[in-house]
């Protein structure tokens, strides 16, 4: 009996090791896979968006966004994440603009996780800093402070929830706004899953209170440590948006 339960307990081990050095699936929301103690996650995030004019006369824009990240396993359950975003702006009318955009550093904290890994708890706090030129639609010009917390769980093994609530704190001329984001995940095998997400963010815009936008999305894990990501949706901001995501995990 002695035997059995510490192969089984070496089997949990194993798994649970196996299961936190899986990347991020969703874009929107804060999901408990993190890199291990002192283990490197390194990828990419694309980006393209429609972004509709607010005075029609303005014409619109495209927008391209490549961010390459960095999320290491600081501390035990302590993973530090940053961000070197690339913009390219495409107005219908007048002169695009690319450049660097508003790097970012941000915390994520597994508080709380049960032995099967679900429910979990994860705070979190990014700052974004005013690296990218404003006057050219790079970035922002401001230093914006986000901090939030997300809450998961998992049914029968294959479907994920998450809901993550955030609040930024914005300077200059910027408002201070809250925001929510749930997530779902339903994974088809142990490679291949599923997505739809969505938020709302209490931001006035076109005499609206709040935005809304949501997109679905796929991840396939190609291998132990490389995963890819497509996703597409829409919202009030964004007539349309359009994400491609990789990752490798260095183990």
């Amino acid at each position: 009996m002695m035997r059995k339960i510490i192969v089984v307990l070496a089997a949990l081990l194993i798994t649970a090791g196996w299961a936190l050095a899986e990347p991020g699936r969703l874009l929107l929301s804060t999901e408990n896979k993190m890199p291990d103690l002192h283990q490197l996650e390194a990828g990419l995030l694309f980006n393209y968006a429609e972004i509709p004019a607010v005075f029609p006369d303005y014409g619109d824009n495209e927008e391209y966004y490549a961010a390459p990240y960095l999320r290491f396993g600081l501390l035990e359950n302590l993973t530090v994440v940053g961000r070197v975003p690339f913009v390219s702006v495409d107005p219908e009318f007048g002169d695009g603009e690319s450049g660097l955009g508003d790097v970012s550093l941000g915390f994520q904290l597994l508080a709380f996780e049960d032995a099967l890994r679900y429910p979990y708890v994860i705070p979190y706090a990014d700052v974004s800093f005013p690296t990218g030129d404003e006057d050219k639609g790079l970035g922002t010009g401001e230093t914006m402070v986000k901090l939030g917390a997300a809450v998961g769980t998992t049914v029968q093994d294959v479907f994920h929830y998450v809901a993550d609530i955030s609040y930024t704190v914005a300077g200059g001329d910027y408002e201070n706004y809250a925001g929510l984001s749930l997530g779902f995940i339903w994974d088809l095998s142990k490679k291949f899953s599923l997505l739809l997400e969505g938020n709302v963010r209490d931001l006035d815009y076109e005499g609206d209170s709040y935005t809304l936008f949501g997109q679905a999305g796929m991840t396939y894990r190609a291998t132990k440590a490389l995963m890819f990501g497509v996703y597409g949706g829409a919202g009030d901001v964004e007539d349309t948006s359009i994400s491609f995501k990789t990752s490798y995990t260095f183990f």
